[in-house]
């Protein structure tokens, strides 16, 4: 019976009701001046969402989870108010930075003190700092985690002769997502200059551009994920630490993560199964409290219903593909904010054809408009975040902004 209430579920349902997020969400405390916090970790325990807001890699940051939620404003809601009751138990003097390019940075490094909590991962916190410019590891994000209920999952392998089994379903959804970085790149790349320090060679970026972080100078290393299946996925990582290329699963940075409910082990995936993918491309959103818009949310949930109906990728493809794909998105990256992307052409017709499945599936009006609004953006690229943040920058800097941004979220 069960089964059949699912076979019977319509894509518009399932867009609404059945696509699954979570969000996650780094912020780095600062003071008034734009200098990097080296207070202690905040006291939460009077937050109501103390289980919700966790330590990261340096005392300066915090990182805010969300529950898993299929309404994107529900999500941006909760995080909003999670932002803001840690905002009540932080230093007075001290703000929540809205970028994901750290702010300044002191030259000497050991000036940046290492969290020491949560214990089990500091030995890795140590090693990672050893190995790696500190400088690029101060980069935040946003990560959102998509997962399918099960009644939707059972439609989509009833309906669909490339998905036998759920993992395919995962497999599937992270391959294409992959493929399409460079779109969220273009479209929510927020990283367009860098501040004091970011760089110890005294280098600096001769203009802006549309995601640092999402290019060769931001966040992650060169290891790159094998997406053809959950075997060779988690065969890839665990190479990766045996060679020493990686210190360990965790530091596995691809665009894309295949997930066992919070395990990073890809032990786990073989034993358990996968229970979602993590998308690590955003840059945060500096216009909203949450560090990510509802739109946003809402295009993930749109493109993975979009993915899963597309045709299967084929295994010898997949390597070239997905080469091809590293290469548009480290040039979208390192375009100029304000001007029309090489790929403008290729992201126009994505989302002509993202419009069409939105007719053909009858998906609603709010699908269209949402379609609408992201497919003018390659025409006006002034429109996407970097295109907006150019009119915030000064000096070759977002710091006032920044500043101002920060205050602001405070009050609300």
């Amino acid at each position: 019976m069960i089964r059949e209430l699912a076979i019977q579920l319509t894509d518009k349902q399932i867009l609404k009701q059945h696509v699954q997020l979570g969000v996650e969400i780094e912020k780095h405390r600062i003071d008034e001046r734009g200098n990097l916090s080296v207070t202690p970790f905040p006291n939460i325990d009077q937050c109501d969402t103390t289980n919700n807001i966790k330590r990261e890699f340096v005392v300066s940051q915090t990182e805010f989870v969300s529950p898993k939620m299929c309404t994107a404003s529900d999500i941006c809601d909760f995080m909003t108010d999670t932002v803001q009751e840690f905002h009540q138990v932080m230093p007075e003097d001290e703000i929540l930075w809205p970028f994901s390019m750290p702010p300044h940075l002191p030259q000497d490094r050991d000036e940046i003190p290492i969290s020491k909590e949560p214990a089990d991962s500091y030995q890795y916190r140590l090693e990672s700092r050893a190995r790696h410019e500190l400088g690029k590891s101060m980069n935040t994000g946003v990560h959102v985690n998509v997962s399918l209920t099960k009644p939707a999952m059972q439609k989509m392998v009833y309906h669909r002769a490339d998905l036998s089994t759920e993992q395919d379903i995962y497999v599937k959804l992270a391959q294409y997502f992959v493929l399409n970085r460079w779109v969220l790149t273009y479209l929510f790349g927020a990283s367009p200059v860098i501040e004091e320090n970011y760089f110890l060679d005294g280098r600096e970026m001769v203009r802006p551009i549309r995601s640092i972080r999402s290019s060769r100078f931001g966040f992650g290393n060169e290891i790159a994920g094998d997406y053809s299946s959950v075997e060779a996925y988690a065969k890839k990582i665990e190479t990766a630490v045996l060679s020493g290329k990686l210190i360990a699963p965790r530091e596995f940075y691809d665009s894309v993560r295949l997930k066992h409910v919070g395990s990073k082990d890809p032990a786990d995936l073989l034993n358990g199964g996968v229970t979602h993918i993590e998308l690590r491309t955003f840059d945060s959103n500096p216009f909203t409290v949450s560090g990510v818009s509802v739109e946003q949310l809402q295009l993930v949930q749109l493109l993975a219903l979009y993915f899963l109906n597309q045709p299967a990728i084929l295994t010898w493809q997949l390597p070239w593909l997905t080469q091809r794909a590293r290469k548009m998105n480290y040039h979208v990256a390192l375009e100029h904010p304000l001007a029309l992307s090489k790929y403008y052409h290729e992201g126009l017709d994505l989302f002509q054809r993202l419009e069409q499945f939105v007719d053909e599936y009858d998906l609603g009006g709010d699908a269209e408009q949402l379609v609408h609004h992201f497919m003018g953006q390659f025409s006006c690229p002034e429109l996407t975040l970097a295109g907006q943040l150019m009119k915030k920058v000064e000096d070759k800097s977002l710091v006032p902004f920044g500043l101002d941004q920060g205050k602001k979220m405070m009050d609300k």
